[in-house]
């Protein structure tokens, strides 16, 4: 699936031009990215003239500080092949400013309502855009990056993956390059 992502208001606090603080969408949105959807930012920000005005890249690398692969920034990369109109394609937007999307305000870390984290993974849990139950085989399919499903794999097959590969797996999960949605 196909997520186009708000920014200001929505990954962090309201605070432009500068980054605002967070509220929680960074967990969410690995989780989405593990599951294979594809992310789009999606946002007003753009970039001015002059080295210190680049708005736009400053949202793209919260995105790479926390980990999160983006699919495209203000454009679905696949979406000139079919269409050339300047709105862009996704299966479901998520934006603080959209008709029914969670909000919650705290005056302690901002001025105006934000995004509702903890809301928005209830409402894609319904959805079903994140699993409820087999997260491990989810996860472990992309964790191991095996075309086939883990619960194909044999038991003996992936511990002897995890023996032969466990220095190297053990850092990248201390690094904190992967995240498990375990239940």
């Amino acid at each position: 699936m196909i997520i186009a992502i708000d920014f200001d208001g929505t990954c962090v606090t309201h605070e432009y031009p500068k980054i605002g603080k967070d509220i929680g969408a960074a967990p969410v949105l690995r989780k989405l990215v593990l599951c294979g959807h594809k992310l789009i930012l999606w946002t007003m920000r753009d970039n001015k003239e002059g080295a210190e005005n680049q708005y736009l890249a400053e949202a793209v690398n919260w995105f790479s500080e926390n980990r999160i692969d983006l699919f495209g920034v203000n454009e679905n990369p696949g979406q000139s092949s079919w269409s050339k109109s300047p709105k862009q394609f996704a299966h479901l937007y998520i934006d603080d400013a959209s008709l029914g999307c969670p909000l919650r305000y705290d005056a302690s870390i901002g001025a105006r309502p934000f995004a509702d984290w903890w809301a928005i993974e209830q409402k894609l849990l319904e959805m079903a855009v994140l699993p409820r139950g087999g997260h491990q085989a989810v996860t472990l399919n992309t964790f191991f990056g095996r075309v086939q499903s883990p619960d194909k794999m044999t038991a003996e097959a992936l511990i002897s993956y995890i023996a032969k590969n466990s220095d190297s797996l053990i850092d990248r999960v201390r690094k904190n390059e992967y995240y498990f949605l375990g239940s």
